[in-house]
């Protein structure tokens, strides 16, 4: 429970918190249907705004960011710790790129192509914060980028700036990517994160 504990505690005005930046309520369905399939009851300090913001049990088009956060820390207690919880995300994220849409976008799209359009795929989900991917190089067969995730301070943990990287890696694997790595590089800067991707091809 500590990963929720201390990002409830870190949050200036509670779930409240932060009401610019907001995701789309079908991610916030997935997560609530994530921390259910793992066993992972309900925080009650997250219960009530959950309530407030489904009173008909039915999840507006946009939602707080940091209500999505919490339900997607909730589910953590269901595994035996971090790094269980991200490679979980890896795999629920690689198992939507398995779905018939995705797979067929994916076998023409390349890891390269695919990061390319990232900064849109994000704005479609999300609102106040931005993906932004630089421009691929290449090292002999490995190509190779950086991306920096600019967001309100606080928004996000190190743990929920992790899982970014995991969610990211599961989709250029999709795509086809081999001996990918995408990893957290620095997150000094308060509302920046910095990472590094790259992968053989």
């Amino acid at each position: 429970m500590a990963a929720l504990d201390d990002y409830l505690r870190s949050l200036p005005e509670g779930l409240r918190s932060f009401p610019g930046a907001q995701v789309k309520g079908n991610v916030l369905d997935e997560q609530l249907e994530w921390a259910a399939e793992v066993g992972a009851p309900l925080d009650p300090r997250v219960e009530p705004e959950l309530k407030r913001l489904r009173p008909f049990g039915r999840t507006p088009e946009w939602v707080p960011e940091v209500v999505n956060n919490a339900v997607s820390l909730n589910a953590r207690l269901g595994f035996d710790g971090d790094r269980a919880w991200l490679d979980a995300l890896y795999d629920r994220q690689a198992e939507l790129y398995r779905r018939p849409l995705y797979r067929a976008l994916l076998m023409v799209l390349s890891p390269t192509l695919l990061l390319m359009a990232a900064s849109d795929r994000w704005r479609a989900y999300r609102r106040g914060s931005d993906l932004v991917v630089d421009r691929w190089q290449r090292d002999g067969a490995t190509r190779f980028t950086t991306g920096t995730l600019v967001h309100p301070p606080g928004l996000y943990s190190s743990l929920m700036l992790t899982g970014h990287a995991r969610t990211l890696q599961a989709a250029i694997d999709a795509a086809g990517a081999e001996d990918s790595r995408v990893e957290l590089e620095d997150e000094r800067e308060p509302g920046r994160a910095r990472y590094r991707l790259s992968y053989r091809g």
